[in-house]
C-alpha cells in the first residue's frame, strides 16, 4: 500500500508538471495532493516500524525528565521533548509520529507558497530519497530538513530565524 500511494503522488507529480497550470493551481488540487500524501503517511505510521522507529518509539515512553538526565538528549531537544510530549497526550506512538508529518506537510506546503513554486514541488519534495529515507528511518534529519526549507522560504525577520534555530535542534 506504501508503494502504491508513493506511485500515486508520483503520478500526480509528473502529470501534473507535465499537463497542468504550474502557477494557476486550484484549491481541488492542493486539497487532493495533501489529502494523497497524508493518506501516504497514514499507511507508512501504522505499518510495522522499521529500526529505527522502534527506537523512536521506545524513547516516546521515557519521560521528559528521564531524558534530560542524559546529555544526548540535550543536543536534539526540540524533536525529543515534543515528541514525549506528544506521546503523554496521545498514548499512541502512530498518532505521535503522524502529528510530525502533518507538521513536515504543513512546512513543505508553506515554504512552496513563500517561494512561488508551482503545486508539482510538494510531490518532488516528498519524493525525493532524502525524504522517503527520512520518513521511514531518519526521522529527525527528514523534520530538520523540512523546517530548513521552511526557514530559507522567508526572506528575513524573526520567522526565517526561529524556524533556522528550530532545524538546528530538532537535528544537529
Amino acid at each position: 500500500m506504501i508503494l502504491a500511494l508513493y506511485l500515486v503522488i508520483l503520478l500526480w507529480g509528473l502529470s501534473y508538471c507535465f499537463l497542468g497550470r504550474p502557477g494557476r493551481e486550484g484549491y481541488l488540487e492542493r486539497w487532493v495532493l495533501f489529502l494523497v500524501v497524508l493518506a501516504y503517511f497514514v499507511v507508512t505510521r501504522f505499518s510495522p516500524p522499521q529500526v529505527d522507529f522502534n527506537t523512536y518509539t521506545n524513547t516516546l515512553r521515557l519521560p521528559v525528565s528521564a531524558m534530560m538526565l542524559k546529555s544526548y538528549f540535550y543536543k536534539e531537544w526540540a524533536y525529543w521533548v515534543v515528541a514525549s510530549g506528544l506521546y503523554s497526550v496521545t498514548k499512541s506512538a502512530p498518532v505521535t509520529f503522524l502529528l510530525f508529518d502533518f507538521y513536515s506537510l504543513w512546512a513543505i506546503f508553506r515554504a512552496r507558497r513563500n517561494l512561488g513554486l508551482p503545486l508539482y514541488f510538494c510531490a518532488i519534495a516528498l519524493l525525493i530519497f532524502t525524504s522517503v529515507f527520512g520518513v521511514h528511518n531518519v526521522y529527525r534529519q527528514y523534520l530538520a530538513s523540512c523546517t530548513l526549507l521552511l526557514a530559507l522560504s522567508y526572506e528575513r525577520g524573526a520567522r526565517r530565524w526561529g524556524f533556522f534555530v528550530l532545524a538546528g535542534f530538532f537535528h544537529n
